[in-house]
């Protein structure tokens, strides 16, 4: 049996991450993965391990902690787990260490229930203490305050400001005009506006 799951591991790691790809890229990767192809499905003491989630697809939160954390260690990236409650739970997450900082991870929140196949959520994709306290409940003795390497910082569509985000929404509109579309959508993540 452990040779079985230590074989998936090496087999995702082969198929999903590379030497070549920067920390932040491995670890995207294998948060898709576990979204993907992981299920948040409670059937007991047997979807509660590492082994249910990558052998048998179904897992809750400390199937998919195990797993994320046994991947990052295998990648040689700085991790550790946060016990506390979420929804009014028993719940467990990860933790990251990117340049020097720390973030929360919690794929189990990231993943869609039920089950939508090719969804993958952001929403708990290497957040702050501030942000995961919003619905988490927890003490821990790290301080996740890194903000760099969180999933929609990362995207040319975030904004923290007004300026940013009116030169952003000219820009895109300009260029539809220019083009000559008649309809145009413009994505854009806002995680807050001064006044």
């Amino acid at each position: 049996r452990q040779l079985t799951l230590y074989n998936k591991y090496i087999q995702v790691l082969d198929s999903v991450t590379s030497p070549s790809n920067t920390d932040i890229e491995n670890e995207l990767a294998i948060h898709d993965y576990l979204v993907e192809n992981v299920s948040y499905v409670d059937t007991g003491d047997s979807s509660y391990n590492a082994y249910s989630a990558l052998i048998n697809g179904i897992a809750v939160c400390s199937g998919y902690t195990e797993c994320f954390k046994t991947f990052m260690d295998m990648l040689g990236i700085e991790n550790g787990t946060v016990s506390g409650e979420a929804g009014n739970e028993q719940h467990i997450w990860n933790t990251v260490m990117l340049d020097g900082q720390w973030y929360h991870v919690d794929v189990t929140w990231d993943d869609p229930v039920p089950d939508n196949p090719g969804v993958v959520n952001y929403d708990y994709f290497n957040i702050t203490d501030e942000k995961m306290r919003r619905d988490h409940s927890y003490t821990s003795d790290i301080n996740a305050n890194g903000t760099k390497y969180n999933y929609y910082a990362q995207q040319e569509n975030y904004f923290t400001n007004t300026t940013d985000y009116y030169e952003y929404l000219n820009k895109k509109l300009s260029e539809a005009l220019e083009s000559g579309v008649e309809n145009a959508t413009v994505v854009i993540y806002v995680e807050s506006l001064d006044a």
